[in-house]
């Protein structure tokens, strides 16, 4: 529908560079006090640690990542957690008197809500940045000592703020960050007896190439030959994904991530992998990856010193920020430096900062795991629709004159129980989100959820829900439900705003090369003319059996934000389209999402005058199918184009879905989706659109079609698929 072949690539990124500028985020909740009592532990904590362990440091910077630098760092290993009560990605400078954190541009109003009122919040893409924030309150400052830990810095962001805080042009006096040889929260944490704390490990287990697709030896030889055109002699792999990926292992370290703890060493003749030794390591990993001789095994913990022994000769890749990726940190740099680590003198000779090669080879995924990607995505969407039939159920079964209050949990026990019946099931792949009037982060609802929530008759409800499946799948479905039968006309039109928004982005047609930022703006334009407040991404990357949000392409505005990073769309990839809107007036927002493969489009509106014979055409292919609730859509909002999309995506669901639930004689279910997934056909008249004038409506092209025969036609399939339901069985 959204024809964007006849555009130029070029073109298309210029014309949604709306980047934001965003200032210091305005304090609301502290208007009214409503956050204070619950976030009085996390500022004795912060006062103790002012009081104890700044001395004679008048500055900490600290994150919320771990040693691997990931996003969704357990809460086990997440210091500015600990220091804040800020769950989400983040870092956070404290100094003497105050103390001010960068976040997400999305997370901005649940940083407003958790944070104590003495914390100042920024956007992590805004216009003041952590550098400058230092700059301005170090100012004429006397003995401005800035310290951190160097295992949870990216080698980017302390490179960035080191030339920063010393370049002449900035500053009269060069401001300097100690490195510190372990962690000041840590120091808190164990005086106050509450750690730190170590995660619990899982053991590891292979990764068949049977749903990897490759065996591993052919992606170390692959990479080996890609260092080599670089023109390195190895690399440090820091990510568990990128680390998992290459070695076809995995593991249970992580909540909803099949990874584990670890490091790995490559050079032109061995890899070294570094773990918990106090894992078990199944005999048959172990007899894999001694494949080859020159496979090494070391407890992590001696991660930093086996570094110290590469020759000083030696040229290794270090990776720096790309994406979600966050790259290496600033302690596997600094070692990686010259032997006399107080120096900088031979950093650009021995250490090459980029991107690691891996993002790369893994961001495209081979036939084998699209086939299991579309395999278990298929088994996912199955649950999730059944889930939603048992849910119109047992929502039919309430009295409409009383309201029901039932726990959150008992939703919640019913899909673990749909996913646990599943044999490949491994883990979930998000939190499991039921939740009221929905929120516009899915994560901070289920870290803040009660347990409680109200099932009435005429209420509005955020699920989002998937799987990680040991075949070689990742799974996601996010849908907005209605408990009955006559929405507000209001919530209508909000469900069709981000119904619409996610049909323009997935009906897309466009050249391969396209900026992800072009989809964004696709999104971003419906939902914010309507509007609804928007702060999210539109959508991410992700992989198979890896983590969900694996990226490293984001479907987002262009952006400064070291979290976000735009580019290129290659055939291949598989990529979550999400979009949300949050009315603020009224408390109520939510998301839809599906997962599509980027595959060659079949369509031919080309321009030859613009196009050259080598460019090609992609599009989405659904991957999730899940009905969307058709009880919130308004038909006379849909133009044609939007309206056949979502018919012939219904009748995909029908196919499959159905098909699978025919099979495993889920009767009710089954008849819950034929009747989910019939035809929809509209009246009205859409006015009003993006395309600048009125878009015809399925009446305008059959005048003389009677209402009541398109009733009969709508009910039709229905009564065809029953009587071949009675015959199947």
């Amino acid at each position: 529908m959204y024809n964007l072949s006849s555009v130029p690539v070029p073109l298309l990124c210029l014309s949604c560079l709306t980047t934001i500028q965003s200032q210091e985020v305005p304090r609301t909740s502290c208007a009214s006090s409503s956050n204070s009592s619950s976030s009085s532990a996390f500022q004795d904590r912060l006062a103790d640690f002012r009081e104890r362990f700044m001395i004679p440091y008048k500055v900490y910077i600290v994150t919320s990542f771990n040693e691997f630098l990931m996003l969704d760092t357990p809460l086990c290993e997440n210091r500015l957690w600990f220091i804040s009560g800020y769950p989400m990605p983040a870092k956070a400078v404290i100094t003497e008197r105050s103390q001010a954190i960068w976040v997400l541009d999305e997370h901005s109003l649940i940083a407003d809500d958790v944070l104590d009122c003495n914390w100042r919040i920024f956007v992590e893409n805004g216009d003041k940045s952590l550098a400058d924030f230092l700059i301005d309150e170090g100012q004429g400052q006397e003995n401005w000592y800035i310290a951190s830990d160097p295992r949870i810095v990216s080698a980017s962001d302390w490179i960035d703020w080191r030339e920063a805080l010393t370049s002449r042009d900035r500053v009269d006096k060069p401001m300097h960050i100690s490195v510190l040889p372990d962690n000041l929260i840590d120091r808190l944490k164990t005086s106050t007896g509450e750690g730190p704390v170590a995660c619990e490990t899982f053991p590891l287990f292979l990764h068949d190439v049977r749903y990897a697709g490759e065996p591993w030896t052919k992606k170390v030889s692959d990479l080996r030959q890609t260092l080599q055109d670089i023109g390195v002699h190895g690399m440090v792999i820091t990510s568990p994904s990128e680390l998992a990926w290459l070695l076809n292992l995995r593991g249970n370290d992580f909540q909803f991530s099949p990874l584990f703890r670890g490091f790995g060493l490559l050079n032109e003749t061995s890899i070294s992998l570094f773990i918990d030794k106090s894992q078990e390591i199944p005999q048959q990993i172990l007899r894999t990856l001694r494949e080859i001789n020159s496979t090494h095994i070391y407890d992590i913990k001696r991660f930093y010193e086996i570094l110290n022994y590469i020759p000083q000769d030696s040229k290794i890749l270090v990776s720096t920020r790309y994406g979600t990726d966050q790259g290496s940190s600033f302690a596997v740099y600094e070692r990686l430096l010259s032997e006399d680590r107080g120096r900088y003198a031979s950093e650009y000779k021995r250490v090459l900062l980029r991107p690691s090669p891996i993002q790369q080879m893994k961001a495209v995924l081979n036939a084998v795991e699209s086939k299991k990607m579309m395999f278990c995505n298929r088994i996912e969407s199955a649950i999730c629709s059944e889930f939603i039939a048992e849910l119109a159920s047992y929502v039919a079964s309430l009295d409409p004159r009383r309201t029901q209050t039932t726990p959150e949990l008992f939703f919640k026990s019913k899909l673990e129980t749909l996913h646990k019946n599943e044999p490949t099931f491994n883990s979930s792949s998000t939190p499991s989100i039921f939740v009221l009037d929905g929120d516009t982060d899915s994560e901070y609802m289920a870290l803040q959820s009660t347990g409680n929530t109200t099932t009435a008759l005429n209420s509005w409800y955020q699920l989002r829900t998937g799987g990680q499946y040991t075949e070689g799948g990742t799974t996601l479905a996010s849908r907005i439900l209605f408990t009955g039968l006559r929405p507000h006309k209001e919530l209508r039109l909000l469900y069709t705003t981000i119904l619409r928004a996610h049909i323009a982005v997935s009906s897309s047609v466009f050249q391969e090369g396209t900026s992800t930022t072009v989809m964004d703006a696709l999104a971003r334009s419906i939902i914010t003319s309507a509007g609804l407040h928007c702060p999210h991404v539109t959508g991410f990357q992700t992989s198979s059996f890896l983590k969900l949000f694996e990226g490293p392409l984001v479907l987002s505005q262009p952006s400064k934000s070291s979290f976000l990073s735009s580019g290129p769309l290659q055939e291949g990839m598989f990529l979550v389209v999400e979009p949300g809107g949050f009315w603020t007036e009224r408390g109520i927002g939510g998301r839809l999402g599906n997962i599509y493969r980027v595959r060659k489009s079949a369509s031919s509106s080309t321009s030859a005058s613009v196009l050259s014979k080598s460019t090609r055409l992609l599009e989405f292919e659904p991957v999730t199918l899940v009905p969307f609730e058709r009880a919130l859509i308004d038909p006379d909002q849909l133009s044609i184009e939007e309206l056949n999309w979502l018919n012939t995506y219904h009748n995909l669901v029908s196919n499959e879905i159905g098909s699978i639930l025919h099979q495993k004689r889920k009767t009710d279910a089954y008849n819950f989706l034929l009747n989910a997934t019939s035809p929809i056909m509209t009246f009205g008249r859409r006015c009003g659109n993006s395309g600048g004038g009125s878009k015809p409506s399925l009446a305008t092209e059959m005048p003389i079609l009677p209402r009541y025969l398109v009733v009969v036609f709508s009910v039709l399939p229905l009564l065809v698929s029953h009587y071949h339901w009675q015959l199947l069985s």
